[in-house]
């Protein structure tokens, strides 16, 4: 079952913010990884908290680079850009 961020709030010992909860989305910190459907997460019932090191955390967010590519794209070089009529 998907449960939206109020509801997953809901289910957790101790009451979070919001906000709390879609950074530890961001990080990583809630496994397996919510979906986001729109403008609103969507995270399993069965999901939890994990507790990772900064290295495992960093190790991680490089890995989702190397198979999902640069989430950006590329920064255009600005020194150059302004210089270049």
């Amino acid at each position: 079952m998907l449960l939206t961020i109020p509801e997953f709030i809901n289910t957790l010992p101790r009451r979070k913010s919001e906000e709390t909860i879609r950074r530890w989305i961001r990080a990583g910190k809630i496994e397996p990884q919510p979906k986001l459907f729109g403008r609103e997460y969507l995270i399993l019932d069965t999901a939890i908290l994990v507790n990772s090191s900064p290295e495992e955390l960093a190790r991680k967010r490089m890995q989702n680079r190397i198979f999902n590519g640069n989430k950006y794209g590329k920064k255009k070089n600005t020194l150059t850009a302004r210089l270049t009529p």
